[in-house]
């Protein structure tokens, strides 16, 4: 089943897509998971399409290689179509796909890129921590969210967060040099 789903999301044309966004546009998360719930396959190309281009972004913080990207992506999905049943609206349904995505990126176990350590200059942060930032920052998750997506405690993500505006003000602060 999981390489029959994995197959079919690569097959995606981009008609088809196109034609499986505008009707869901107007649709929920929420409808959406019900619908995966009960085995609609354009339910979940709705939400493959709709969370593709922001779990690109996020994902880009683990790797740059687009194909182990794309294999992730689509591990995300055949889990969310594996999983529906288990999902029970208790947090958003973003928040349960990134979840998965993170535990993906996680457990690959493949080079970390640190490209928002350098584009930043959080250099000595772990890939947690640059994690964390990029779910606040770029996801707009909130930090309870946060701490359900990566399995930490608030105190934790709280943490995170110290560490990660500490070493932006560090790199900002060696950046700036004082005139005489």
């Amino acid at each position: 089943m999981a390489d029959e789903i994995a197959s079919t999301l690569q097959r995606w044309s981009t008609e088809e897509g196109a034609s499986i966004w505008k009707s869901a546009v107007s649709v929920g998360d929420d409808d959406l998971m019900v619908a995966v719930q009960a085995h609609d396959r354009r339910a979940l190309k709705s939400l493959y399409l709709r969370y593709f281009e922001r779990l690109v972004q996020f994902l880009l913080r683990f790797t740059a290689d687009g194909e182990q990207i794309e294999d992730m992506i689509d591990d995300v999905f055949v889990d969310v179509w594996r999983d529906a049943k288990e999902f029970r609206f208790t947090s958003r349904v973003s928040a349960w796909i990134f979840q998965l995505a993170y535990r993906l990126a996680i457990s690959s176990g493949g080079p970390r890129r640190t490209l928002l350590s350098t584009d930043c200059g959080l250099t000595g942060l772990s890939v947690e921590q640059l994690a964390t930032v990029a779910l606040a920052y770029q996801m707009r998750f909130s930090l309870q969210e946060i701490g359900m997506i990566t399995s930490c405690s608030i105190d934790t993500i709280n943490s995170h967060m110290v560490q990660a505006r500490s070493g932006l003000r560090d790199s900002v602060g060696s950046g700036i040099q004082a005139t005489p």
